[in-house]
């Protein structure tokens, strides 16, 4: 489902998404009280879920969903990327958090994080969220949207493997190794290997 009281927008994420095979969007709502009235009617494995709306606002929808479809996971997609919202909707437990200028690659990263049960919060949101903390504490919630195996290619990475070593090492395809390597970089918010060593090493993945 999609919530947003822009119709327009709307229109548009339709217009990037239905081509998705995997996908189907079942409703749309512009309020959070519409939300809550087809959770009654529809099974939605995920919510795109904006803030600022009408009649009932993306974050007391967010605390009513926690409390009446729990299964129903929740990526917000907003233009606030201020703390307080962040944390209120971290608060009542939403699988993700983007901000309305992310591209398609990166939303469709973060629903197919979300429904395989995991977290994504974009590198913006995460650092918005954690202040000034030290960037070694980053790990805690950006580690939360990475896949065992991602994990463990970023520690191969760390260790100066190649993509050949790494795919004979794991038992996977050269392609495999490359694909996951281009997602580390996405969910990382870094431009080259050099940006992933950096990120395993202040995270401790090198043993």
């Amino acid at each position: 489902m999609i919530a947003d009281d822009h119709e327009l927008f709307i229109e548009g994420m339709k217009t990037m998404l239905e081509p998705q095979s995997a996908l189907e969007i079942k409703a749309t709502a512009n309020d959070g009280e519409e939300v809550l009235r087809k959770l009654k009617s529809y099974y939605i494995d995920i919510l795109l879920l904006d803030i600022q709306m009408p009649k009932m606002n993306g974050i007391e929808t967010a605390r009513q969903i926690q409390l009446k479809h729990p299964e129903t996971k929740i990526i917000v997609l907003s233009m606030h990327n201020e703390k307080a919202f962040i944390e209120k909707m971290y608060q009542y437990g939403v699988s993700g958090y983007l901000l309305k200028n992310c591209n398609k690659l990166e939303l469709l990263n973060a629903i197919n994080v979300v429904h395989s049960g995991n977290k994504y919060f974009s590198t913006e949101t995460t650092l918005v969220l954690l202040g000034n903390k030290k960037a070694e504490k980053v790990s805690g919630i950006i580690e939360d949207h990475l896949s065992a195996r991602e994990k463990e290619i970023l520690t191969l990475i760390a260790r100066e493997e190649n993509n050949s070593e790494i795919a004979e090492y794991l038992h996977i395809s050269i392609h495999t190794v490359n694909t996951h390597r281009k997602n580390l970089l996405l969910k990382l918010g870094v431009k080259n290997t050099a940006g992933l060593v950096a990120y395993a090493i202040r995270n401790n993945m090198i043993n």
